[in-house]
């Protein structure tokens, strides 16, 4: 069984300002995981999609968690993070990095993405203008409707919400859901011991579960 490497990396998005990243992967991987998380934390480990990368790993996949927000930009954290358009060129970005790395080319036309929170609306930006690269979307606690009705309309591929039972939040994504065309589609509501948008340990654990099972689904497990 090959092991990853992990590698960190910096992503150029515009003079001075970089992206904080980090690609696991070997060269039998038989795709690319795009996790796209709109937190600011103090190291990339501590982002809630890091947990993501065991269960993807075994699965054969190659990783690249990618923190949409720089630290250097947390006094504003919240007010970036939704800010769709700039997520969404961010997106762009990293997979304008992913095609300028020769080393990456045979992986990089099977990719999956994952998108917590607010990325998720980026991320279903992002693959709207390549659907024909990636295979599939989840969605962590994701905010749907913020991709806007135009990209919703158009979603064919498969896609995973994963939302807290209690959520304000679900009402909105409910309108976003109605409108999307995918007939793979699945929607799963998990119970929370905290504030529904609030992820405790138990929670995240459960998440990543749930969307490392279904990826799984959609893409069969690859021996790493």
């Amino acid at each position: 069984m090959k092991r990853h490497r992990h590698l960190p990396v910096g992503i150029k998005i515009e003079r001075g300002l970089w992206l904080d990243a980090e690609l696991a992967y070997h060269e039998e991987c038989h795709g690319l995981a795009l996790l796209f998380d709109p937190t600011v934390v103090p190291r990339l480990i501590d982002l809630p999609l890091t947990p993501l990368v065991e269960p993807l790993k075994a699965q054969g996949w190659a990783t690249l968690t990618v923190a949409l927000i720089p630290s250097v930009e947390a006094a504003h954290c919240e007010a970036r993070s939704f800010q769709i358009a700039e997520l969404t060129e961010r997106c762009h970005k990293t997979l304008e990095w992913i095609d300028h790395q020769p080393f990456l080319s045979p992986i990089a036309d099977l990719l999956v993405a994952v998108g917590w929170s607010t990325a998720a609306a980026a991320a279903m930006r992002l693959i709207d203008h390549a659907p024909a690269r990636f295979c599939a979307l989840s969605a962590p606690f994701g905010r749907l409707d913020l991709a806007g009705a135009s990209v919703l309309r158009r979603w064919v591929l498969p896609i995973q919400l994963v939302t807290a039972a209690q959520s304000h939040l679900n009402r909105p994504n409910q309108s976003a859901w109605a409108l999307i065309p995918s007939p793979h589609k699945v929607w799963t509501e998990i119970e929370t011991d905290t504030d529904p948008e609030m992820v405790s340990p138990a929670v995240a654990d459960r998440v990543v579960t749930l969307v490392s099972e279904w990826l799984g689904g959609i893409i069969p497990a690859h021996d790493s």
